[in-house]
């Protein structure tokens, strides 16, 4: 799944797509994006379902809706500290200030 997020203080956004098919067509326009943008991308890893396996948009929408029917469990941890050092070192490029559209 292709995750998008945005945060602006007091609220957050996240968003996902899932591609089942036509990974070229896909790709295609993310690269047009991507290159107008200039984040770093690899243009390999848009990739589409029926890519790995045989599924149709029936199967995807009932596994889906099978999962998310589902209660849903949460375990409780703790971030390492090598972990906090690396988040700590990207927060002044993820910052409103450091993001192109502020």
């Amino acid at each position: 799944m292709g995750v998008g997020q945005r945060l602006i203080p007091g609220a957050a956004h996240v968003g996902g797509v899932v591609v089942i098919g036509d990974s070229s067509g896909t790709r295609h326009i993310l690269t047009a994006i991507y290159e107008a943008l200039a984040p770093e991308w690899l243009p390999e890893t848009a990739v589409a379902l029926t890519d790995t396996i045989a599924t149709t948009w029936d199967i995807v929408a009932d596994t889906i809706i099978s999962r998310f029917s589902e209660p849903a469990t949460v375990e409780l941890g703790r971030f390492t500290a090598e972990e906090r050092l690396v988040a700590e070192s990207l927060v002044t490029s993820h910052t409103p200030e450091a993001s192109p559209t502020g």
